[in-house]
């Protein structure tokens, strides 16, 4: 609750991002990697809020990513991985329905995130 009313909600997403990777190994078990990908995202918010009923919100399109980083093996088949840059960016055309209206918009959105942890080749 949120000021005395009922907030209730959900989010889901899913993005296919196929990459192409550029690896070298600098000095013995140390690689840097650099990573490229074109795909498309989809992402659904539906909230539920009292007097109002239900509002969604659902958003897709095409995407461009970008990561660069390094691996540290660790053992035969465990790597260390640290990846300090990674920039995901989309073109999203966004349909919201409020009151039972459609509003349909196109905007661009960016996300950069870091990633530490570790990978099993398979």
């Amino acid at each position: 609750t949120i000021l005395g009313f009922l907030v209730a909600g959900s989010l889901f997403g899913l993005d296919v991002m196929p990459s192409a990777r550029y690896q070298a190994e600098v000095i013995p078990d140390l690689t840097l990697f650099a990573e490229f990908g074109l795909g498309f995202g989809f992402f659904q918010v539906t909230l539920q809020q009292q007097f109002v009923g239900y509002q969604t919100a659902g958003a897709g399109g095409f995407g461009v990513r970008i990561g660069a980083g390094l691996e540290y093996r660790l053992l035969d088949q465990v790597r260390l991985l640290l990846q300090p840059m990674e920039v995901n960016s989309f073109t999203i055309t966004s349909t919201v329905t409020q009151n039972g209206q459609p509003v349909t918009t196109t905007v661009g959105s960016s996300q950069w995130s870091m990633i530490l942890g570790a990978a099993v080749p398979l």
